[in-house]
């Protein structure tokens, strides 16, 4: 699934994309979920673009939801807990 999600990505807009990895992040996480710590690699970059393309989406209660899945992981990423910081910010405001 992982490396579908990835093909599919390849193939989608950089501009604007449509999110034609989801359905495969999402397959992959629901699998790699069940042993975490063998696959954290795979678990972070699915929560990583699945943040990001519902953000781009401005459906802000799934990126935050993937965003803190992926702290939850690495509670260390300066460059996440910023953008889930942003996201908040922009989400109470609507």
């Amino acid at each position: 699934y992982r490396w579908r999600a990835v093909c599919n990505l390849n193939m989608d807009s950089a501009a604007n994309p449509a999110g034609l990895a989801i359905p495969f992040y999402t397959t992959m996480i629901e699998k790699a979920v069940k042993d975490s710590v063998k696959y954290t690699k795979e678990l972070k970059e699915g929560y990583k673009y699945l943040g990001d393309i519902y953000t781009f989406k401005e459906d802000y209660a799934k990126s935050v939801y993937y965003y803190t899945k992926y702290l939850e992981l690495d509670p260390e990423n300066e460059t996440v807990k910023t953008t889930l910081d942003s996201i908040k910010k922009i989400w109470k405001g609507n």
